[in-house]
């Protein structure tokens, strides 16, 4: 692990954008174009991609920042290239489940029926388990999506 280096203009960006929690469905992780996006949202800075990746390498050195690296299907070109998407190491666990959680209430949006009974049960078995998850009396901070889970489930669970 390397020495931390000052703390310069950058670095505390970066670092306040992934470790923000007041944003609206979108969480950390982020990829590099989406950290440059909400330092220019944000801080009223424009910031070339290259000056993000090289800080973002130095606090993922540090041990500030870590990555995963995952396939995505880019515009215009014929394979899926690997992208790096960074986050906090505090805040990690918390926004998994937040992408998670919104990522499958995106996907269950529009179900009005269900071909077979399989499949709903599935997807009721699901939102109990985030229900269980988010649960007010189990974690805190969770209160707001624990109460779209609870919605959903109704609503499906009388179709």
């Amino acid at each position: 692990m390397k020495r931390m280096k000052r703390m310069t203009e950058n670095r505390k960006q970066v670092i306040e954008i992934l470790s923000n929690q007041d944003y609206e469905g979108n969480y950390p992780p982020f990829k590099v174009e989406t950290i440059q996006s909400e330092i220019y949202m944000q801080f009223d800075r424009m910031v070339l991609p290259k000056q993000i990746y090289r800080t973002c390498a130095d606090l993922v050195a540090e041990g500030t920042v870590g990555y995963y690296p995952r396939l995505i299907d880019v515009a215009n070109k014929a394979l899926p290239s690997r992208v790096k998407f960074f986050f906090t190491f505090e805040t990690v666990d918390r926004f998994i489940l937040l992408n998670e959680v919104y990522d499958f209430l995106d996907r269950i949006k529009g179900f009005t029926f269900f071909v077979d009974q399989n499949n709903k049960q599935f997807v009721i078995g699901k939102l109990r388990s985030f229900i269980q998850r988010t649960h007010p009396d189990k974690v805190a901070g969770y209160e707001y999506e624990n109460t779209l889970l609870i919605a959903e489930f109704t609503r499906i669970k009388g179709l």
